[in-house]
Parts: C-alpha cells; structure tokens; sequence
C-alpha cells in the first residue's frame, strides 16, 4: 500500500496558530521601531536646523531668531529670520529659512533659558545665550537634544 504524504488537520492548525502568533508579535515590534526612526529623524532635523542657524548667523554677522511655525508648537515646522525688537516674525522680517514638517505622532517643545517661543543666535559668541533644550515626545519613547549657550548641540533618551 502507498501512504500519501501530506499533514493532518491538527498539525495545519499547531502550524497556524505559531504563524499567527509570529504576525502579531513582528507588528507591535515593527511600531516601535517605526516610532523610534520617526523620533530620530525629528531629532536629526531639529540637529541640522540648529547647526544652520547658527552658521548663518556667524556668516552675516547678524543676530538671528528660530521660532515654531504655529505660535509656541514646534511640531508644525520653524522658521528663521533675522531678529527684530520684538524677536517675532511680522512681514518686516526678512525670512531666510523655512522648514514644515508634519509629523502629528510627534510632540515637540522648546524649554529655554530666554525664551520658550524662539532661540536668538548671536554671531559672537560672547553674547550667545541659546541654553534650553527640545522635548520629542511619542507615545511611547522620548528624547531631549540639550542646546547650550553656544549652539552645541546633544541628544539625550529618556
């Protein structure tokens, strides 16, 4: 007699039941990784918009304002422009730089020594004072990049 080869309705169900299980540990393990390459790259783009700032204002020897886009929320993007009296944005200002993003996950906040709505970037460095630090906040994780009185800039995970 030949015996056909072939599994039997249990060992389909044992072997689904593993795959299933697999699935769902990969996904909630692949949103956590996503959560946190979202945060790096905020974190990385918030690096280079500091480090740009800063050099800009060492090229035109002028002081210079960072700002968020919507009026205290950074999440939406910054702009940057050369500072007035009032250290805001009105359009007097010349506009050098802006940057929009739209990463809702993302919770972004300026703690400052001078301010919690803009950084000054002074092109001596005797009168920087740019001390603070961003807060990225996803639901799961967060980092602070800690910006000290000259521009340097470093990241901290919490």
């Amino acid at each position: 007699m030949i015996k056909k080869g072939g599994f039997t309705l249990l060992e389909l169900l044992i072997g689904m039941t593993c795959f299933a299980i697999l699935i769902c540990l990969s996904i909630s393990f692949s949103a956590s990784i996503y959560q946190k390459n979202k945060l790096e790259v905020a974190t990385g783009e918030l690096k280079h918009i500091i480090h740009y700032a800063k050099t800009q204002a060492q090229a035109r020897q002028t002081s210079l304002i960072l700002a968020p886009l919507a009026k205290s929320d950074w999440s939406m993007g910054a702009i940057l422009f050369v500072d007035n009296s009032k250290h805001t944005y009105d359009s007097n200002s010349e506009l050098l730089h802006q940057w929009s993003w739209n990463s809702p996950a993302i919770k972004i906040t300026w703690n400052g020594f001078q301010s919690n709505q803009y950084l000054i970037f002074s092109p001596d460095l005797r009168h920087s004072a740019i001390n603070g630090f961003f807060q990225l906040k996803t639901n799961s994780q967060q980092q602070k990049l800690i910006v000290n009185r000259v521009g340097r800039v470093r990241s901290v995970v919490d």
